[in-house]
């Protein structure tokens, strides 16, 4: 889908629409039987152009999320009509803050036209072609229309993270990611897989007794991207210090020797989410060019019940030199993550954000709605927290207290990966993941996404399947920063 800037007023394409937003009370006009309430919409055909009213609610509740998901339900409706082309004049939005509002817009139309389909015939509903924002001077164009370079290239990273998430087992191994991921090289981008051998040399013993069970071989992704120009302060103790990204890949989840419930054990291809959002944000960051050096480590595996694999009470010894009990098979993304989180330390990082499909825990303590976060850096969190808040992507920050660590004492090693019970499932899970810090001064930040990397229904003019989640969330992030050149 294209979206442009443009100045005037020219009329809508053919199979075009041009809409419009109204609060509660207001109408596009006297007679028409709309009333501007939350959710309610009226199409209005014409000869070759339409026009659609999309109602906001009450102006005094009015909030970014109420705008997402009126531009994304409208977008979904329009194109079920046939719609191909669909323009926002910024004149017409009824609060100060048009470009922002545009933004949003432009946002959450692009992403809801995503589709994901392996029948073999073509889906039947087409997205939209195209959306232009009409804008009401020369400069407001130049603004919005660097904004939409940068929303197109951030969307275009979530959707190819929607892509690989959603790719079955079958389809989406770790070779097949691999190989993907290898494309992105080129540029400042440079991609390395280190094979199952390399990764015996090193000694990650964690990550590889994942591996033991499938016959599909493992592959740890080592993303790195250098920008041409640093104006990051020479004095600073960071300068020039990358940041670090980790994310877990496991292909597919099928619980181990653990072996998990019948019952959406196909969702657990999305177990990979966390590592497509790694994949996703290199790939965006080949347009966009931060100016902040990035890293991006992702270890894909499958989790399988093979002769050969990790059975409960097996201690395997992790890259760092901890030894792990593997109490459960079931809890095998923080084995995966323990060997790239000390991996990272050799890059000397300024941060370390991982993110992880980690915990079930995690969908019954926030639901839905927001990721969780566990941090050893408040300034770290609170900055992830205002880009997920401004982004749509939100993050609840949970405690990581010295008091839950007798939860995974280990009889036999230096730590067992769950405790005893089911207490604190999500808190437990950072804290494991916290003692494979190589430095455990360098700020750090765990990302459980577990309940918000896919919707199976596809609520709120989403569409079903993997979200992307992570992706838009760092580049907010960086952009609040002023880690992203002016476009």
């Amino acid at each position: 889908m294209r979206l442009f800037a443009e100045v005037g007023g020219r009329r809508p394409p053919r199979k075009g629409c041009s809409i419009r937003f109204f609060f509660e009370g207001q109408k596009p006009t006297p007679a028409a039987d709309f009333h501007g309430k939350s959710g309610e919409r009226l199409f209005l055909p014409g000869d070759d152009a339409h026009r659609l009213a999309v109602g906001l609610g009450p102006k005094d509740k009015f909030e970014r999320d109420g705008l997402r998901k009126a531009s994304a339900e409208a977008a979904q409706e329009l194109a079920g009509r046939g719609v191909r082309h669909v323009t926002f004049e910024t004149d017409a939005w009824p609060l100060p803050d048009a470009e922002e509002a545009a933004g949003i817009f432009a946002e959450s139309v692009r992403l809801s036209q995503y589709r994901f389909s392996l029948r073999s015939e073509a889906p039947k509903d087409k997205p939209l072609e195209s959306l232009a924002i009409v804008c009401r001077s020369a400069a407001e164009r130049g603004r919005i229309g660097s904004l939409l370079h940068y929303i197109e290239a951030v969307a275009d990273g979530v959707d190819l993270a929607r892509d690989l998430s959603n790719l079955p087992g079958n389809m989406g191994s770790p070779a097949e990611l691999a190989r993907r991921a290898r494309k992105l090289s080129g540029g400042a981008v440079r991609v390395q897989v280190l094979d199952r051998r390399a990764c015996e040399r090193l000694g990650m013993g964690a990550f590889l007794a994942v591996a033991r069970g499938s016959h599909e071989p493992p592959a740890f992704l080592v993303f790195q991207y250098n920008p041409k120009s640093k104006t990051q302060n020479p004095k600073s103790p960071t300068a020039g210090r990358p940041i670090v990204l980790v994310g877990k890949g496991v292909t597919f989840d099928s619980g181990g020797i653990s072996i998990k419930p019948s019952d959406k054990m196909e969702e657990m291809k999305h177990d990979k989410s966390g590592a497509a959002a790694v994949i996703g944000i290199f790939s965006a960051a080949r347009t966009l060019q931060p100016r902040v050096p990035l890293v991006g480590l992702a270890p894909l595996t499958e989790n399988l019940p093979g002769g050969a694999a990790t059975r409960p009470g097996d201690v395997v010894r992790s890259l760092s030199g901890k030894t792990i009990e593997v109490k459960n098979t079931d809890a095998e993304g923080r084995l995966i993550l323990a060997d790239a989180l000390f991996y990272a330390g050799r890059f000397r990082p300024e941060a370390v954000i991982d993110m992880a499909t980690l915990t079930g825990a995690c969908s019954i303590a926030l639901g839905d709605v927001y990721a969780a976060i566990l941090s050893n850096n408040d300034a770290l969190a609170q900055s992830l927290q205002e880009a997920g808040e401004t982004c749509g992507e939100r993050l609840w920050r949970l405690p990581l207290h010295d008091g839950y660590d007798r939860l995974i004492k280990s009889s036999v090693a230096d730590v067992q990966n769950i405790p005893e019970g089911r207490l604190a499932g999500t808190i437990i899970g950072g804290m494991f993941l916290k003692k494979f810090l190589a430095d455990e001064h360098v700020p750090w930040a765990h990302l459980d996404i577990a309940a918000t990397a896919w919707d199976t229904r596809g609520r709120d003019g989403r569409p079903p399947g993997a979200t992307g989640i992570g992706v838009r969330l760092f580049y907010e992030f960086l952009r609040a920063r002023g880690d992203l050149p002016k476009m």
